[in-house]
């Protein structure tokens, strides 16, 4: 499971460690890569350091690792060298990493409620611990990866700019 965005209180990051603690504490085999930097807040730095002690306290340094942020040009292959990409932001915001990540291939667990109508069945799920494992358990499911990548492709695929390109010049010709 990966994570990727800048790291902040915003992004949420901390209930996803919850869920893959609770995963870890019951035998399951998953781990969490959360790439990118911490923000220029205060608060950002902050939060960082209560997701660093999170991780000490649960004894999760083995399961759950930090990488810095990289270049746009090398997202793809992170992207694609996760099983699911997890996004828990809040509902309303389009955090661009969730179009990128499905356009890779990566199974999409996102909390973003304005997503439900175009995202397969079982991506969107509320914010809570509850709630992201049974996702995620369901989203891992090997019958289930090849509908939803195609699915996420479609979602990618409409989100392009030439989808864009195409709803503008019906817009303004008409």
């Amino acid at each position: 499971i990966c994570i990727v965005g800048r790291i902040s209180g915003v992004k949420h990051i901390f209930e996803g460690l919850e869920a893959v603690n609770y995963l870890l504490q019951n035998g399951e085999q998953f781990s969490l890569t959360i790439i990118g930097d911490v923000g220029q807040k205060i608060e950002d730095k902050k939060y960082m350091d209560m997701l660093v002690s999170y991780i000490s306290k649960n004894n999760l340094e083995s399961g759950i690792k930090f990488e810095k942020a990289v270049l746009h040009e090398y997202l793809p292959k992170i992207y694609s060298s996760y099983e699911i990409c997890l996004n828990l932001t809040d509902s309303g915001s389009f955090d661009k990493t969730i179009v990128e990540a499905a356009s890779c291939g990566a199974i999409l667990v996102v909390s973003n409620q304005s997503l439900v109508s175009l995202l397969p069945d079982g991506c969107v799920t509320e914010r809570n611990t509850n709630a992201i494992v049974s996702a995620i358990r369901k989203m891992s499911q090997p019958q289930n990866q090849l509908d939803l990548r195609e699915k996420l492709s479609e979602f990618a695929e409409s989100q392009s700019l030439k989808v864009l390109m195409e709803k503008l010049v019906v817009y303004f010709s008409a």
